[in-house]
Formats: structure tokens, sequence, C-alpha cells
């Protein structure tokens, strides 16, 4: 058994210069303006705690930038809805609308095949692609393909119901 020699020290003022532009690029157009920077700074705390296992550091620092995007959709999905208003936000009519577009979702879910809702069950609980490839009897990369089409599936039903999915950006001009 192999052991894999240490990570040299990285130069995080070096790397934040050569890679943030890329990395801010790259996580534009998957989350929220208000989430951005907070998934910057996760990131770079990840980099200074020295996890980098070796290897490619842009690959890395991109795949760390992706699975801490869909943590944070995964969080998002899982927090009721009462946690996302804050009490002066709280009236009656934006709860109803919440509610309904909660059971928009509930109902476009339940239209997915057997397979996908047990697939994008499982992996909104916390499930990883190996682990699930494995249950599955699939690739990690088909999983990830099928968990994406569900989810799209999901969006654009609830969307076609008359609510805003609020996951899109719309497009830069």
């Amino acid at each position: 058994m192999s052991q894999r020699s240490p990570t040299p020290a990285l130069d995080l003022t070096q790397l934040r210069s050569e890679h943030e532009p890329g990395l801010r690029s790259f996580l534009c157009s998957r989350v929220q303006d208000a989430d951005l920077e907070d998934i910057l700074q996760e990131l770079w705390v990840r980099v200074s705690e020295g996890k980098f296992p070796g290897g490619h550091i842009r690959g890395w620092l991109f795949q760390v930038a992706k699975n801490l995007v869909a943590d944070r959709h995964r969080k998002k999905m899982h927090q009721p809805v009462s946690e996302t208003l804050t009490k002066s936000e709280s009236d009656p009519l934006r709860e109803l609308l919440e509610q309904e577009r909660s059971d928009a979702v509930r109902h476009c879910f339940e239209k997915l095949a057997p397979e996908s809702k047990a697939l994008v069950q499982a992996r909104l609980s916390g499930e990883s692609g190996e682990t699930l490839s494995e249950q599955f009897g699939i690739l990690p990369t088909t999983i990830y393909t099928r968990y994406s089409r569900a989810i799209e599936q999901v969006r654009e039903c609830v969307e076609r119901r008359g609510y805003e999915t609020g996951d899109r950006k719309p497009p830069r001009k």
C-alpha cells in the first residue's frame, strides 16, 4: 500500500489572483449573487486548511466549487419555507403563494419515474454519486446525468404551472 506524498504548501494569494476570476465566472452561472461570496470564501478556507490532495490545482478548485454549489442547493431544498421568510417578509399572501409553489414542486416530483424519484431523494439526502452508482448498478457519471435531468424535469413542470424556480439567472446583456 503506497502512501501519498505530502502536499506542497500552496500560496493562497497567488492562487486567488490566478483562479478567482474563472471561479467567480463559473459560480455566477450556478448560484445567486447572495451565495457567490459565501461559496468563494468557503472554497478558500478549504484551500488554506491544506485539503488539496495533489495533482491539478485548477481542476481541484473547480471540483470543490461545484461540490459547494451542490451542497448549497441541497441545503436550500431541505430548508422549510418558514425559515426562508423573515418576520418582516412574513404575510399571509406570501405564505400562501409559497405553499402553492411547494405543492407544485411536490406534484411535479411525483410525476417523475420511480427510479428518478428514488435517485433524487437519495441525492438530496446526501448520498454520494459513487454510493448510488453501486446501488443502481450504473456509472457515477450516469447518476449525475440522470439526477440533473430529473431536477430539470421538475423545474420545467413547476414553471409550466406558473411558478418561478429562482434557480436560473437571466442572461447577461
